[in-house]
């Protein structure tokens, strides 16, 4: 079982439906609308049957959150849309992972724009009990030592991983760099009690 929260458009959907395979599970969170529809389709255009697809944030507590308009037809980077502060728009349900009550959980991967704890805090007694992977987005610098210090309480060891946007073994083959040196900023992130042994990568340092 898979649990992604800010699914987005589906990129790493498809890839986790096809590696947990026709047994396994993934679960999407996607909380703006059209994008979520994007998700839906993709999934249905590769005739996806394993993921479950919802169209709800993921936070520390039960409720609502307000998904602000957005003009679709701009070009823009749909996926930096941070929630939580906005009044007007549209009321979008607000759940926990803990309220899942999920009976397994291997992987859980968060890219929420700066909610990352928010969505851990409504964790604790999942991470407590199944103890999944994390895969967690952490590239805001006035954020990023409370939630290292958080993780660190919940008992996780931390590695960065840096991958660069461009692939240049994408779909198309194409050569074109048009993301130049940008690259994503996340943690891996691994139980203590595992028997995980990393290498390669450069171990989180907990701040003081």
């Amino acid at each position: 079982m898979v649990v992604e929260v800010g699914a987005n458009i589906g990129a790493h959907t498809l890839f986790f439906a096809r590696h947990v395979g026709p047994t396994g599970a993934v679960l999407a969170f996607e909380p703006q609308r059209i994008v979520f529809q994007t998700l839906c389709a993709n999934l249905a255009l590769n005739s996806v049957t394993n993921v479950d697809c919802r169209h709800q944030a993921v936070g520390a507590v039960g409720g609502e959150v307000v998904v602000p308009e957005v003009d679709y037809r701009r070009e823009q980077n749909f996926g930096g849309l941070a929630l939580g502060s906005y009044q007007e728009g549209e009321r979008v349900r607000l759940v926990t992972i803990d309220g899942l009550n999920l009976g397994r959980c291997h992987l859980l991967k968060i890219d929420v724009e700066g909610m990352e704890q928010a969505v851990l805090e409504g964790a604790t007694a999942t991470l407590s009990r199944l103890k999944p992977v994390l895969y967690v987005e952490n590239d805001r610098r006035e954020k990023s030592a409370d939630l290292i210090r958080f993780l660190d309480a919940q008992g996780y060891a931390m590695y960065w991983h840096a991958p660069p946007l461009f692939n240049p073994r994408n779909f198309f083959n194409n050569p074109q760099n048009v993301f130049r040196n940008i690259i994503s900023r996340n943690m891996l992130c691994l139980h203590k009690s595992g028997p995980h042994k990393v290498e390669g990568i450069e171990a989180v340092q907990v701040p003081v």
